[in-house]
């Protein structure tokens, strides 16, 4: 029989009245809250609206909840609604109702709420926080109103205008029946040399070799290349905003000049770039989501050499600020194609590399922007590639080769110094040497940089990955973290290994951060003004989640396993430990994981500098004792000398999957 909280959340889910006043007959449901969630807040995040019609007028005059346990599959569909605004909930602060409608941009509904909560001054205080990050707006209390700074149109919306003022301006020329003549400037095409842009046929299959620089200029019209262009040793100079559409075949062995905008919009199944060198000389001023090379890749780049100098300004957002504005050095998405029904081909990108020359990302709040050295979003191969130089932001979010991998990230190798000083107090920075969220896999991957996060608010920042949901293994993290903070969650690997639940043909999947066969050797240095931090050798923080009934509860969460720290730790304020940071109370005790009927440890075989802090700082209970921190033993973790750890089988298997020297 399904739980209390599986029965309460399915009839929330599908806005069955009957089935949540049923439950409403045993249990004050608008004085229970999910983990962080008021029921409320769930109304509105599901977007129940018959029972929101018979229960929101008496549930808002609840200011204080009883806590039950929350939902895997409740904290991913806020994470993703959330955007960056989860960031204010990470300590497990309630998400009170008048926060979500702020969220979920639900204005209307919030003005006439306002007056019959009257919230206290940490949610007003949260709700400025929310407006802020979302549109770079104030909000004003009154006594009994509530004020909002009016927010620019979503791309969306603009959109909808202008398809508007088009379809008038089409009515009124069959109106007038004003012949429309269209004239072809493109003049005479040749074959093989060629010195001029004219002489290419894009639409053919030929074969060009360039024998002189040639200027693509600004208002250049190419929609398809199917031909090859060869560089012969001469240049390609792209005008500022030149760009061109899909390519379908190859670009090889040339040189490339642009200001920052991207070569071309697609690279399609087929589409190659081969040796290819890029200098960037960015000054762009944006809205929009771009890259340096390709916007969405579906082919193969292959020894991509790319220099960026200059800077990235992003502003506003589109479609949807609270999921942000992302940014990629090569490549925006990194995607994939459906060839049958049961074979899928990757984009690939494969020895490339990119140095940023004292390269800044600037911008203000409302673009919520996000920057991958490599890649904005992975869905496909990068493997075999590096990133170096110098990347400074102040609200960018920044992963130095991938913001958010959702497939394979392979032998990547970060030595690049990654700083984000951020001079909003509403801006919580978010640090990691390959990338910042992780769904797949990232192996064999090695960051020997520095990350450097300060904020008067909270940070994230990690060696390897911020906030992982999937796998990091034989990865090397050996550089240098620095946080200034008021708190923050640090790991030499990963900062939080967190969990994630989707659904596919009805069944639901729960993926969880794991680090296996792991070698840190970063220097951690965590300067913080408030204790409740997580800072880990290996991981700074592992949630936990569970699943069943009261009498028959199953935990699960991530873990580290045969895993080494032979770094160091400065951390002047709670928690800190070798191996984890804090962990959930639960899967620490259980140390185990039920996959396919059998047990999997979630920490195991990992060995850490014996005199240093212990292999745990604290474990804490999320519902029973929220925010009770605990104080442990060692679980699966070896404190050893220096001289044990690199005899040690385990630390020589590392190296040798690594290809470093023993």
């Amino acid at each position: 029989m399904a739980s209390f909280e599986e029965q309460l959340l399915f009839a929330i889910k599908k806005d069955d009245l009957r089935a949540f006043n049923a439950l409403a007959e045993d249990f004050r449901l608008g004085g229970l809250r999910m983990g962080r969630f008021p029921v409320l807040s769930l109304l509105y995040m599901y977007g129940a609206r018959r029972i929101l019609s018979k229960h929101e007028k008496s549930f808002l005059k609840i200011s204080a909840w009883e806590p039950v346990s929350e939902p895997a599959a409740v904290s991913a569909l806020f994470s993703e609604k959330a955007g960056k605004c989860a960031r204010l909930y990470f300590d497990d602060a309630i998400v009170t109702p008048l926060e979500m409608l702020l969220i979920l941009d639900m204005t209307k509904r919030l003005k006439r709420a306002y007056p019959q909560v009257r919230p206290p001054e940490a949610v007003k205080e949260r709700m400025r926080r929310i407006y802020n990050i979302k549109y770079a707006l104030k909000i004003t209390f009154k006594d009994k109103s509530v004020s909002l700074e009016r927010r620019p149109l979503t791309r969306r919306e603009r959109k909808r205008l202008v398809a508007a003022c088009v379809c008038l301006a089409l009515a009124i020329a069959i109106v007038i029946a004003t012949p429309i003549t269209a004239v072809s400037l493109l003049p005479d095409v040749s074959k093989g040399e060629v010195t001029k842009l004219s002489q290419i046929d894009f639409s053919s299959q030929n074969t060009y070799k360039l024998m002189k620089d040639i200027v693509v200029p600004a208002d250049v019209n190419v929609q398809n290349v199917n031909c090859t262009i060869l560089g012969n040793g001469k240049k390609l100079i792209f005008q500022k905003d030149a760009t061109f559409g899909a390519l379908y075949g190859t670009l090889s062995d040339i040189s490339v000049e642009t200001e920052g905008s991207p070569i071309f919009r697609r690279c399609e199944s087929g589409g190659t770039l081969s040796s290819v060198d890029i200098n960037v000389n960015a000054d762009v001023q944006t809205s929009e989501n771009s890259a340096f090379v390709v916007l969405i890749n579906y082919g193969v780049l292959d020894g991509v050499r790319v220099n960026v100098r200059g800077k990235l300004s992003a502003y506003g957002q589109g479609d949807s600020p609270e999921n942000g504005t992302p940014f990629g050095g090569l490549v925006l998405l990194n995607s994939y194609y459906d060839v049958t029904p049961a074979q899928r081909a990757y984009g690939t990108l494969k020895n490339c590399s990119v140095h940023y020359n004292n390269f800044s990302l600037e911008g203000d709040l409302a673009a919520n922007a996000t920057f991958g050295g490599i890649v904005g979003e992975n869905d496909g191969v990068v493997q075999d590639c590096t990133v170096s130089g110098k990347i400074s932001s102040q609200t960018f979010d920044v992963g130095g080769a991938c913001f958010v991998n959702g497939r394979s990230l392979v032998n990547i190798s970060c030595e690049a110094s990654l700083s984000q000083v951020a001079a909003d107090e509403g801006w919580t920075p978010i640090v990691a040497g390959i990338t910042v969220e992780n769904y797949g896999t990232v192996e064999q991957c090695k960051f020997s940089g520095n990350i450097e996060a300060q904020s008067s608010n909270d940070a994230i920042a990690a060696g390897i990955t911020a906030r992982t949901f999937g796998k990091e293994s034989y990865c090397l993290s050996s550089g240098r973290i620095s946080v200034v903070a008021k708190t923050a969650s640090v790991g030499g690997v990963f900062a939080r290994s967190e969990i994630y639940v989707y659904e596919v043909y009805l069944q639901a999947y729960v993926t969880f951060g794991v680090a296996n066969n792991c070698l840190s050797t970063a220097e951690i240095v965590a300067t913080l003004s408030e204790d409740g931090s997580c800072v880990g050798g290996i991981g700074g923080y592992i949630q936990q989640g569970a699943f069943g009934s009261a009498d028959n509860v199953v935990y699960w969460g991530g873990g580290v396993a045969n895993s080494v720290f032979a770094g160091n730790i400065s951390a002047n304020r709670d928690y800190a430990g070798s191996v984890v940071g804090v962990c959930g109370a639960d899967i620490y005790l259980q140390n185990a994981n039920v996959s396919n009927d059998k047990d999997e440890h979630n920490f195991e075989g990992n060995l850490y500098l014996e005199g240093a802090l212990s292999a745990f700082g604290a474990t804490f209970a999320t519902v029973e004792e929220e925010n009770v921190f605990h104080a442990v033993e060692d679980k699966g973790a070896t404190p050893s000398s220096l001289a044990q750890l690199k005899a040690s089988e385990l630390y020589l298997s590392i190296c040798d999957k690594l290809g470093l020297p023993a």
